[in-house]
């Protein structure tokens, strides 16, 4: 994952943001070490707190704290389920993790682990290949090719990776991102295969209004039609900012017309519960995030479900 996506203010430098990273967790490792004894879910909830804190003192965000505390979580999972020899899912099972759910979202009393996640781990998934502002369409696009014999182009993996889900980024200028939607759905129309997408707002928008009046003019466009149909929801279309601000305006979510989602905006352990209560629908899973979090993120879906 790119760094620049934990912290995108314009002034901080590439090396600023490694650097930054890097505190977090040397900082998130200090803090563990210093921690007491307690069970795994124990060690996590006071790690997360802290974490937080520190980062926020630090001048970093929370967002980045969230990374700090995913990198010690993920080594202690990994640690006691080496030691345990048991692999995540059955680590779930007999609670050698300690989680307690309800502690944290006391909405969650009557939810159990299976309610939100499979009972074993899937042995194979679609992937969901994102394409990026700058990526290429097809061949004729402008970009320096590596002829390396693997797929280059967008063209080139619907052809020859038999891509079927994809995540579609737009960038807030609505005429660009029309021309290039109406490429892409030009694109998809002639392989002649069922292609399910979603729509990556990427933090481009201030306001909902702006971000719907992009879907306005991609559900007023026959040339969009079926791209807009496929399409299963939509991505952080708002600054981190502002994204939890308020309550959702229920006349743009009529224009919009797809569940929204946050992914930046989920930077701290309540963010999802948060923004449930604000009119989104959905919250993007990201190890960098941490696992527990989305484990409990998983289980106030299917409670709210």
């Amino acid at each position: 994952l790119a760094y620049k996506w934990f912290d995108k203010r314009p002034e901080k430098t590439p090396a600023d943001n490694v650097a930054d990273l890097l505190w977090v967790v040397q900082s998130a490792a200090s803090i563990a070490r210093d921690l007491p004894e307690a069970t795994p879910f124990e060690l996590w909830r006071e790690l997360d707190v802290s974490v937080d804190r520190a980062a926020l003192e630090g001048g970093f965000n929370r967002l980045g704290a969230s990374f700090g505390v995913s990198m010690i979580e993920r080594a202690m999972i990994d640690g006691i389920g080496k030691a345990a020899g048991l692999g995540f899912r059955a680590m779930l099972d007999k609670d050698t993790l300690g989680l307690r759910p309800a502690e944290i979202f006391p909405e969650l009393a009557g939810t159990g682990i299976d309610d939100a996640l499979p009972s074993a781990p899937l042995k194979a998934l679609h992937l969901r290949h994102t394409i990026g502002m700058v990526d290429p369409l097809t061949a004729a696009d402008p970009f320096e090719p590596v002829n390396d014999g693997l797929p280059e182009t967008l063209e080139d993996y619907l052809r020859h990776d038999g891509i079927r889900y994809l995540k579609i980024k737009v960038g807030g200028d609505l005429s660009a991102d029309i021309a290039r939607l109406e490429a892409i759905a030009d694109l998809l129309a002639k392989t002649g295969h069922t292609i399910a997408a979603t729509l990556d707002g990427n933090e481009q928008y201030k306001r909902l209004d702006d971000f719907a009046a992009l879907m306005e003019a991609i559900r007023s466009r026959a040339s969009l039609a079926a791209l807009y149909k496929a399409t299963l929801f939509v991505e952080q279309p708002l600054e981190r900012s502002v994204a939890l601000s308020g309550t959702l305006d229920s006349k743009a979510l009529g224009v919009i017309g797809l569940p929204l989602l946050i992914d930046e905006a989920d930077g701290w352990t309540s963010a999802y519960r948060d923004a449930i209560e604000l009119g989104y629908r959905g919250v993007s899973h990201k190890n960098c995030k941490g696992v527990i979090r989305s484990v409990l993120n998983a289980m106030l879906a299917a409670r709210h479900n």
